[in-house]
């Protein structure tokens, strides 16, 4: 799937907070809180796995080919995550505050990556 161990990690960190928000969510405010948040964290999550296939197949060629992956990889994630999005509103009852605090604590992940650094593999 993804064999850079830096992208792993951040892969990784993005399940455990979604997890660690959706349960403290689902305690806070019920099952549909507690569930949207798991899909907003799923928003996320599946965004960088779009990201991480696209910009990092494999090797790295000239700058110019990897900032090119680089910006196809954020075109296809941010409409990965438009639709993400819209296909749970549209079809399932969602907390729309759940919803958001799942989606913001997975994106946190990248930031908190910086900061934390977890096992080597």
């Amino acid at each position: 799937m993804v064999k850079r161990p830096e992208i792993r990690r951040v892969i990784r960190l993005k399940l455990v907070l979604t997890i660690a928000v959706s349960v403290l969510v689902w305690a806070l405010w019920g099952a549909v809180a507690g569930i949207s948040s798991a899909l907003g964290g799923g928003i996320s999550l599946v965004g960088a796995l779009i990201y991480a296939r696209i910009a990092y197949p494999g090797g790295w060629g000239s700058p110019q080919a990897m900032l090119s992956r680089h910006y196809a990889a954020e075109m296809a994630k941010f409409g990965w995550t438009i639709t993400g999005f819209a296909l749970v509103i549209v079809t399932i009852p969602v907390h729309g505050l759940g919803l958001l605090l799942g989606y913001i604590a997975a994106t946190a992940a990248y930031w908190l990556g910086l900061f934390v650094k977890l096992e080597k593999n």
